[in-house]
């Protein structure tokens, strides 16, 4: 193959009808091609971010189109597995790929049970789509002020042993308490015959099943999961590549259940011609876990059943299993950042019906089809958040939201009870980062496969000492790490007892994408180490190994003063790069750390240096900035609001840090000054420590 590995999907495709719920991909339009326009400043284009698990490898990559109503695809630049712009008819190559569905595997044998065996008893219940955000929300079409927390979207997960749990089709013992079914949005009538409590009309449509289901039905599957607490309960999700299924978060993690589920099962593409029909497992089922992932947040926040509505953005989960799925070679792109006017999902509710007061609705174990227009506000964009035109009821949560072009663009979190409205994660460049980790996931890649204890945890790698713990209240470290690479990776830190130099036990980074830098505190680490166990005296020893070239800073916040310190310090030499910055706070910082970058012209001629300027979160390049002619040995110096103005760029509320590099031909130096506003000093944020791939 020409081009690298396989994710996500096409350029141009055909409309698609209302009540289809697959788009005929075309050949993307390539008359306008010519990657030279990407970066030039003089082609105002759209860009699209995608992973995709295709022919047996991943692939990632960025779409440059036109923003005619028609676009045209300008440029595909590929991230990995080879970095580097691609001509004219290797996209076209890849493209063609990413929507050719594989041929399935002949399935051992379909699996058969009697319609309502799992849920005839009374006895599993179905997780809801949550409902609409608590009353406190504005009136329909009020914005209200909400905010990205970058912090809060980091990781936490569970890792379990892999072996297969009992399937959950078998009988489940256990009365249902009503409490329960009442959070699961089902009440039960006089006769104990449960039913969705739903309204308005039912417009989903049955997905025309078989024993063979065609993509993108047969990478949608049916969820069930068991808690600690002993509640069943089902959802949906959708799958990414041969180990990981997509979800919401509040289907993996309940803290008045007793926090992440204790097991799950994934039946792909479970279908019923009926609701008299036996219900088909073509594909079989899988429960042999090895990692449930979700947000910080979310496991700070689940447990009620509504939430505000920028609460949701954190709603993200992943389930990877130990072993693959192996009846299919086509697995769903992701698609960041998509802009999609209609939106489609595909699911397994419940109850279907029209639900008024005297009707019981039909129960299912079936995928249903819906569509509607996007109707999410700006508000609800800006922090990752997507809603639609969709009847939800419960059961379908964790399943897709995708575009006419058949990419991932989100996941169904909540709805208003057969209302036309739901919405949930929007997958955007507040979330890229941490689900293109979760999806890229392999047991190849997970390093505690191979029994690693605190014993065995390297000691390789840069050395770093000096980092507080989060017992040290008065001194709060962050670190960063800026993959200066070429296609995205991860970075190990593993952290030591400073008296004894004893190991711990060890931090995996999510994926950084290339040209991107993460900044993690150390509270997050400590919550999401493996290997061993913590002992917090003050400060820890580190090594860290990373996957990739770049630098890595350590950085100290004293919330009483509101001050902040470059404490980088390693066993190589500090240095810099004099043409890479890393973390530089954007104008979201002016008034508290405000930044300022000074550029010194060491050439023998008069030169202009060209910034730019990139996404600290997703490593996209923002935009360029002209310093104008400078003579030789002269400097500039100009603010992070001088050259956002320059730009004609504002940050949005992710925004805090960017990384800025010489993007031409320059001899001469860049440096990054910082001020603590509070105190009125400043000190320079320029040093940095080499991090070498490993």
């Amino acid at each position: 193959m020409r081009w690298t590995s396989a994710l996500v999907a096409t350029v141009l495709i055909a409309a698609a009808a209302p009540t289809a719920a697959l788009a005929q991909s075309t050949s993307p339009d390539l008359s306008a091609y010519d990657c030279a326009r990407v970066g030039d400043g003089t082609s105002a284009l759209i860009a699209r971010h995608v992973l995709q698990y295709v022919e047996g490898q991943f692939v990632e990559w960025d779409e440059y189109l036109t923003r005619e109503n028609t676009p045209h695809l300008v440029c595909v630049q590929q991230l990995r597995p080879t970095p580097g712009a691609l001509s004219a008819a290797a996209a076209k190559e890849l493209l063609t790929a990413s929507v050719r569905v594989g041929a399935p595997t002949a399935a051992a044998g379909v699996e058969r049970m009697q319609a309502g065996t799992a849920a005839s008893d009374g006895k599993f219940r179905d997780a809801p789509a949550m409902p609409l955000p608590k009353a406190t929300e504005p009136a329909a079409g009020v914005e209200r002020s909400q905010s990205f927390d970058p912090d809060a979207m980091s990781p936490a997960s569970k890792r379990y042993d892999g072996a297969p749990q009992a399937s959950s089709s078998s009988s489940f013992s256990g009365a249902v308490e009503t409490q329960a079914l009442q959070e699961a949005g089902i009440e039960r009538n006089a006769a104990g015959v449960e039913r969705q409590l739903t309204f308005g009309v039912d417009d989903r449509t049955r997905v025309s099943t078989s024993t063979s289901p065609t993509y993108p039905y047969n990478t949608i599957g049916y969820l069930s999961v068991t808690y600690p607490s002993g509640g069943r309960f089902r959802c949906s999700g959708v799958l990414v590549s041969p180990y990981v299924v997509l979800t919401a978060g509040h289907c993996v993690h309940n803290n008045d259940r007793g926090g992440f589920i204790a097991s799950a099962t994934f039946y792909p593409a479970q279908n019923e011609a009926s609701a008299t029909s036996p219900t088909l497992r073509p594909n079989g089922g899988k429960s042999d876990l090895r990692w449930v992932r979700t947000t910080s947040r979310w496991t700070q926040i689940s447990g009620p059943d509504t939430h505000l509505t920028s609460d949701y953005q954190y709603d993200l989960a992943a389930i990877e299993f130990a072993t693959p799925f192996t009846y299919t070679s086509t697995f769903m792109p992701i698609a960041f950042s998509a802009t999609s006017t209609t939106g489609y999902n595909v699911g397994y509710p419940a109850y279907t019906g029209p639900g008024s007061a005297d009707d019981t609705g039909t129960f299912t174990e079936g995928q249903w089809f819906s569509s509607g227009a996007d109707v999410s506000t700006n508000g609800q964009r800006s922090i990752g958040i997507k809603e639609y035109r969709i009847d939800a009821t419960g059961g379908q949560s964790g399943s897709p939201f995708y575009g006419v072009d058949n990419r991932l663009i989100g996941i169904l979190s909540y709805g208003q009870d057969l209302d036309d409205r739901a919405g949930g994660p929007w997958y955007s460049s507040n979330n890229q980062t941490i689900v293109s980790g979760w999806a890229a996931w392999t047991p190849a890649s997970d390093s505690t496969d191979s029994g690693t204890t605190a014993s065995g945890n390297s000691v390789s790698g840069l050395r770093v000492s000096g980092i507080y713990d989060t017992s040290n209240t008065a001194n709060l470290s962050f670190l960063r790490f800026y993959n200066t690479g070429v296609s995205a990776n991860t970075v190990d830190v593993t952290l030591a007892n400073p008296d004894d130099g004893s190991l711990m036990a060890t931090w995996t980074s999510p994926s950084i994408p290339a040209g991107a830098s993460l900044q993690v505190d150390v509270g997050t680490i400590e919550r999401n180490v493996t290997g061993g166990k913590l002992t917090k005296g003050g400060y820890y020893v580190a090594s860290i190994r990373p996957r990739f070239n770049g630098y890595f800073q350590h950085v100290m916040w004293r919330p009483a003063e509101g001050t902040l310190s470059n404490l980088t310090m390693c066993d190589t030499k500090l240095t810099n790069d004099p043409t890479r910055l890393m973390n530089v706070h954007s104008s979201r910082f002016s008034a508290t750390y405000p930044a300022r970058i000074v550029i010194h012209n060491t050439g023998t001629t008069t030169a202009a240096a060209i910034l730019g300027v990139y996404d600290a979160v997703t490593g996209s390049k923002l935009g360029s900035y002209s310093t104008g002619s400078m003579p030789p040995n002269a400097e500039v110096v100009r603010s992070a609001d001088q050259i956002e103005a320059g730009m004609g760029f504002a940050p949005n509320a992710s925004q805090g840090h960017y990384n800025i590099r010489l993007d031409a031909s320059f001899t001469g130096t860049l440096a990054y000054r910082m001020t603590n506003a509070t105190v009125n000093d400043t000190l320079d944020m320029t040093a940095v420590c080499t991090l070498a791939a490993q």
